[in-house]
Parts: structure tokens; sequence; C-alpha cells
């Protein structure tokens, strides 16, 4: 099977959980769970298990640049979300791009194939091995390049990455 992506470079926006990951189709990749607290909310800032999806972002391998608009993947319907942040990936605010409220309606996609479980807590970890899988999955990488509009072929050819970053 063709070699998928140099690699994919997960970083968890939620409490600065950083990860990278380098995989192909095979389901290879390096991932790892980090070690984020979502779990210690309070009631002014709640969150429930599988409230969670993945922005996924496509980037030059080389030079760390957006290439297209990131794609927020889910499989919930956040159809209440009256404030959010656009589609903005960590690599623009951690150089220096403001982040801007946005009142638009948010866009998301639940994808056919459910996401895993991305954030770990205590009573349900995520599991790294099926996470791996999914996101190095043919599907998943067909899936970014017709929702983006990039070539299939082009989007393995080596030149770009996907940057993953959970959010809840």
């Amino acid at each position: 099977m063709k070699k998928i992506i140099n690699g994919f470079l997960i970083f968890i926006l939620i409490f600065i959980m950083s990860i990278t990951a380098f995989a192909d189709t095979g389901g290879s990749g390096n991932i790892e769970g980090g070690g984020g607290d979502l779990g210690d909310g309070t009631s002014e800032n709640s969150w429930n298990i599988g409230d969670e999806g993945v922005r996924v972002s496509v980037v030059l391998t080389n030079g760390h640049k957006v290439v297209a608009t990131p794609i927020d993947f889910t499989n919930k319907s956040p159809n209440n979300v009256r404030l959010h942040f656009g589609k903005s990936s960590k690599l623009k605010y951690t150089n220096g791009q403001t982040l801007k409220v946005s009142m638009q309606s948010y866009q998301y996609i639940n994808p056919a194939q459910p996401i895993p479980s991305i954030i770990p807590t205590d009573t349900s970890g995520s599991n790294i091995e099926e996470i791996k899988k999914y996101f190095c999955s043919e599907y998943v990488i067909k899936r970014v390049a017709e929702i983006t509009g990039m070539d299939y072929d082009i989007l393995i050819d080596g030149k770009y990455k996907l940057l993953i970053e959970p959010v809840s």
C-alpha cells in the first residue's frame, strides 16, 4: 500500500498536550496519549464524556504552513455552539495570530466511520491503537482530501502531513 503522509503531527489543544505521530495507512503511527486533566472542570466549565472532536489541518511538511481550511470531525451534533474561535489551528495562534471570537454557525462533519474516543478521562481512556488505526486509515485520508479539495495522491506524496488537534 502507498505510504501515506510522511507523518501526523498531533497537538492536543486541550491543556497543552503535544504529540507527534509519523504514520502510513497501516496504522503504524507513534501516537501516544499525553496527559491532560479535562476531568477537572467545575459547574462553570463542564465537559461531558464524548463531547469531543478532532480538528484536522493539512500542513506542509517543510515549514509547517496550513494549506487548507481546517476540518472539525465529531460524532456529536453540536448545534448549540454560540461562540467559537473559527478554524484556527494551534500552529497559527502559537505563532502570534490573535484568536478572534466568532458568532457564525459552527461548522463540523460527522464522519461515516465514527471517530474513536480521543480525550481520556478517569472513567474512559482513549485507545491509542484505535486512534492510530483510524487516523492512519485510507478512509480518513481520502475524506480529508475530498473535503479540502486536494487530490488524494498529492496529499499522500510526502509533502504534507495532518495536524490533528482534539477539541472539546
